[in-house]
């Protein structure tokens, strides 16, 4: 499940794309030569004025690594008002969606912020 979660969320929420390394030459975007090598797609993430690769199997772990986490909560803004844990140990997060706020809760504080993310998309 984390896997697949980690694939929704790079696509659908962070909108990284996924493309061909001859569609990024024909661009003029450098790959790093081992990538372009290999000749699979890769995930294209562009933040901050840079830009960074990634294969499916490198993606980062946002279901299950906080470091990696906090991206998507960053990219979460104003619609992130909340992250807590409840009397039971899980894990909740609280969003602002277009139905008013909304709870999403896990054992884990990456899973409960990509469960929020995903809904979010859901609505955009």
């Amino acid at each position: 499940m984390s896997r697949e979660m980690n694939l929704q969320i790079a696509m659908k929420f962070l909108d990284w794309r996924l493309r061909k390394p001859e569609e990024l030459a024909a661009e003029g975007i450098p790959l790093p030569e081992a990538l372009a090598a290999e000749g699979q797609p890769v995930f294209v993430a562009e933040r901050d004025n840079t830009i960074d690769f990634y294969t499916r199997e490198e993606l980062p772990e946002f279901s299950t690594d906080i470091g990696a986490a906090w991206e998507v909560a960053e990219h979460m803004g104003d619609k992130l008002v909340s992250i807590s844990r409840n009397l039971m140990g899980n894990w909740v997060v609280m969003v602002n969606t277009p139905m008013g706020p909304k709870q999403f809760s896990a054992d884990e504080a990456p899973e409960a912020l990509c469960r929020a993310a995903l809904a979010i998309a859901a609505k955009s």
